[in-house]
């Protein structure tokens, strides 16, 4: 309360940075704020600019050594939508499968992007941009009808016996039509960080 009272609570000053700087000096962790800001690593560089600026975009800056590992050409990607994030954050599991245990501050300033998507694809279910990646897998399975009702089965093997017995064919001995195949289609949600709903929210990987 007594923060609020003196906090403007704009971009410039008595933002939710400050906030958080207070709070760590307080805590006697301003340390951590103070190595936070400083280099060049990418979450460094994030909160630098949101610390200046009082707001910033899902930006992920890297630096030459960084990019040549992962072979990415740009300099910072900005996530518009959570298949972005996820996409890129698989391709760069695909090089370094222990990609959160070699870049954990990386790890965890991406999955903080992740996080604020969530958050919005809670309240804003329907939003594309929001709807973390879902992969379509298809498989072909035997179409197999369902068993009829006992009164229908009667009726319907009483239909064929009489068809049988009219058209002088019996059932036993003649070739079954081959199996027919039906597509069946798989929904997979496969955001690398997981459903916060079924998983740790800040913890876990």
């Amino acid at each position: 309360m007594k923060y609020k009272e003196g906090a403007t609570d704009n971009k410039s000053h008595g933002n939710c940075q400050d906030f958080i700087d207070d709070v760590m000096k307080e805590l006697g962790l301003e340390r951590i704020c103070e190595v936070m800001a400083k280099g060049e690593l990418p979450v460094a560089r994030f909160f630098r600019k949101l610390r200046q600026t009082g707001s910033c975009t899902l930006e992920f800056p890297m630096d030459q050594v960084f990019r040549s590992k992962f072979d990415i050409e740009e300099e910072n990607k900005i996530f518009k939508t959570h298949v972005e994030l996820d996409e890129f954050v698989i391709k760069l599991k695909q090089v370094d499968p222990n990609f959160a245990q070699t870049y954990p501050l990386e790890w965890a300033l991406l999955k903080s992007f992740d996080r604020a998507f969530w958050l919005k694809h809670y309240r804003y279910r329907f939003r594309d941009e929001h709807i973390p990646l879902v992969i379509t897998t298809v498989t072909e399975e035997d179409d197999v009808e369902q068993p009829p009702d006992s009164d229908d089965e009667n009726s319907h093997n009483s239909d064929e016996h009489s068809h049988d017995e009219h058209d002088g064919h019996k059932e036993n001995g003649e070739e079954k039509p081959p199996v027919q195949k039906k597509k069946v289609y798989h929904d997979k949600m496969s955001c690398p960080f997981g459903d916060p709903a079924t998983s740790s929210f800040i913890g876990g990987r």
